[in-house]
């Protein structure tokens, strides 16, 4: 299911990943990091599953003191909304980190599997994105 709900993101110059999160009629809400689109303002689209472009609605969102940001994309397609939990997890819990790399081929999707607990989320999504890395420079 985690292909079906990673995004990409593509800007001018670069891209990074989104996961959609919610869908309120055929409007859905990609949460992502601030860095992918807080620059190249109106030089976006959103990359879904079915290699179709979405342009975004809107500015996307800072939310609060954080990294995250939110984006919005309009479609009459029907797309998966990711399953999460607030809940802390378990230390050795397994992490599934799902993206597309920047510096990777358009469309790439990689899939990791870890088995970590961070204490600071920030800093989690930083070590998700090395093994992400890490794992195509690998392959």
């Amino acid at each position: 299911m985690a292909h079906q709900t990673a995004v990409s993101i593509q800007t001018g110059k670069s891209s990074g990943s989104g996961t959609i999160v919610r869908q309120e009629g055929q409007t859905y809400t990609v949460l992502t990091n601030w860095h992918v689109v807080a620059f190249n303002r109106g030089d976006r689209t959103i990359l879904t599953g079915d290699a179709l472009l979405h342009p975004p609605l809107g500015v996307p969102r800072l939310l609060g003191d954080s990294e995250r940001a939110i984006v919005l994309f309009r479609s009459a397609n029907e797309y998966k909304i990711a399953l999460f939990t607030l809940e802390p997890g378990a230390v050795s819990e397994p992490v599934l980190a799902v993206g597309f790399p920047a510096g990777a081929e358009v469309g790439a999707l990689a899939v990791t599997l870890a088995s970590f607990r961070c204490r600071y989320p920030n800093l989690c999504l930083k070590v998700i994105a090395w093994a992400i890395q890490m794992r195509l420079k690998s392959a």
